[in-house]
């Protein structure tokens, strides 16, 4: 059987009306089509579609046996035609990404808000890497979309840089530093220090300074942004530490203070090299861009550099 979706809507239509000149009004076909489609449709299925009792329409029995059939193959056909439209809108499908922590403080969870309540229909995907195993994901294209230092590690992924910054010091609002514009090593001294290792990017080579600058015994060092700033909430210490590892709702909490001397920071968006972005996740870049600009408008507030680069 190779019927056509027109003869199929042709015959739902039909076995509502049981007229073919109601039929034709209301496909807006003429009589003669909806007659000439019926006739195709019988001669594929080997059955009569109708029969006529004096002024009466009937179905016959194998017409009412496959119309459930009929509507099924219609429903999944409209169903099919929403999601593509939904696609091609980007209002469907799937987005999915890989980034450290950092990122993932406030602005990657305020982009994914913004970008699922506009589209209610799309899957993401989170998850909360190291930088290695982050740029090796997006590279083996278990991800759409990472996040990162740039420049990169790994070459074998794309890098769109997305925004630019510099690490900064962090002491609670009560602490005797606050209020400080900015903070060296000289005057951190004697104070306990928190500091986040990492290796091969910015953070190891501020821990290197650190080591170097200050007394071993005043140093604290973690590998996770959140314990450094979870030490600080606590009172008495310093921390240096990315400015995205600061969440929004703590700010006021905090006082912020440039660290010299200075190491910028830049922050990239990575993809596959070896397929063409798609069409949902260049969308989502757009809305990290904004994420971006609202905690750049925070910051720089609190006299701290932070600048959307994409």
């Amino acid at each position: 059987m190779h019927a056509t979706l027109r003869q199929l809507e042709t015959l739902k239509t039909f076995t509502l009306t049981r007229s073919v000149t109601e039929t034709a009004r209301l496909m807006h076909v003429t009589q003669p089509a909806v007659s000439q489609a019926l006739r195709e449709l019988e001669a594929q299925l080997g059955f009569a579609i109708y029969t006529r009792i004096g002024n009466r329409t009937l179905l016959t029995a194998e017409t009412q046996a496959v119309i459930p059939e009929i509507e099924r193959v219609l429903a999944a056909f409209s169903t099919l035609q929403s999601r593509v439209s939904e696609m091609k809108d980007s209002r469907a499908g799937t987005v999915s990404i890989i980034s450290p922590p950092t990122a993932c403080v406030d602005l990657i969870p305020r982009a994914i808000k913004q970008f699922k309540a506009q589209r209610p229909n799309l899957r993401i995907h989170l998850e909360v890497s190291t930088e290695a195993l982050t740029e090796r994901k997006v590279r083996d294209e278990l991800f759409d979309l990472g996040m990162g230092f740039y420049p990169q590690q790994e070459i074998n992924i794309a890098a769109q840089p997305i925004l630019e910054t510099e690490m900064i010091c962090v002491v609670h609002k009560d602490h005797p530093l606050a209020g400080r514009a900015v903070l060296d090593p000289r005057q951190i001294a004697g104070h306990s220090v928190v500091v986040v290792h990492h290796e091969g990017n910015v953070v190891s080579r501020m821990y290197q300074l650190l080591t170097n600058k200050i007394d071993p015994n005043s140093l604290i060092s973690t590998n996770q942004s959140i314990g450094a700033f979870n030490l600080v909430r606590q009172g008495g210490m310093v921390a240096v530490l990315h400015p995205m590892s600061v969440p929004e709702f703590a700010l006021s909490q905090m006082s912020l203070a440039r660290f010299e001397p200075q190491m910028p920071v830049t922050m990239a968006l990575y993809y596959s090299r070896r397929r063409p972005l798609s069409r949902i996740s260049g969308k989502f870049m757009l809305a990290l861009r904004e994420s971006a600009a609202i905690k750049a408008e925070l910051l720089n507030a609190r006299g701290i550099p932070f600048k959307v680069t994409m």
